[in-house]
C-alpha cells in the first residue's frame, strides 16, 4: 500500500463532486514517477519549479528505487511542503506509479513527466494558453529537439460529452 505525505483534500459538495468552477480552473498536476532516478531526478524537479505557469501541485512518487532517490524527492517535498506531495511504494511499475499520483492529484489538468524528460520554461503557460477559452477535456501534444532547442507543439485539444 502507498503510503502518501502533505496530502491535501480537495473541496466537495455534498455529491462528493469537485466545488472548482470547470470554466475557468486551469489548475495542472505534474506526477514524475521515478525509479532509481539520483542522478537525473533534480533536474525535472527544479524545472517544473521554475515554470512561467506554475502548477498548483506536484506528486513525486519513489517506485521502490534502493538508491538515494528517497532522500532527493524527501528534501524537496520538506522545501516546499505546500506544493510537493510524495508516495513511497514498493515497485509496481510505471502505470502502478501514476495511477498511485492520480488517485491524490487534485489538479483539473494532469500531466506526467518522466525522471529523465526536459521541460522548457513556458511548457505549462504556453498549455493553458492554447486552452483558454477553450477548458477542453484533455490536451495532448508533443515536443520535438533540434539540436539544443526544444519546442513544445500542442496537436488537438478534446472537449468530451457532458
Amino acid at each position: 500500500m502507498p503510503t502518501t505525505s502533505n496530502q491535501k483534500s480537495t473541496p466537495v459538495d455534498d455529491n462528493n463532486t469537485c466545488k472548482s468552477d470547470p470554466n475557468t480552473d486551469q489548475s495542472i498536476c505534474v506526477i514524475i514517477q521515478a525509479y532509481n532516478s539520483e542522478k537525473i531526478i533534480s533536474k525535472i524537479i527544479k524545472q517544473v519549479l521554475a515554470q512561467n505557469y506554475q502548477p498548483n501541485e506536484m506528486i513525486l512518487i519513489n517506485d521502490g528505487s534502493f538508491d538515494s532517490t528517497i532522500c532527493i524527492i524527501n528534501n524537496f517535498r520538506n522545501r516546499n511542503p505546500n506544493f510537493i506531495k510524495t508516495i513511497h511504494q514498493e515497485n509496481g511499475g510505471l502505470c502502478s506509479a501514476r495511477n498511485a499520483g492520480l488517485y491524490i492529484a487534485t489538479g483539473r489538468y494532469v500531466t506526467f513527466v518522466d525522471s529523465d524528460d526536459w521541460i522548457i520554461p513556458d511548457a505549462y503557460a504556453e498549455t493553458t494558453r492554447v486552452n483558454s477559452g477553450y477548458l477542453s477535456d484533455i490536451i495532448w501534444g508533443t515536443n520535438i529537439s533540434i539540436g539544443l532547442q526544444l519546442y513544445v507543439y500542442i496537436l488537438d485539444r478534446l472537449q468530451l460529452p457532458a
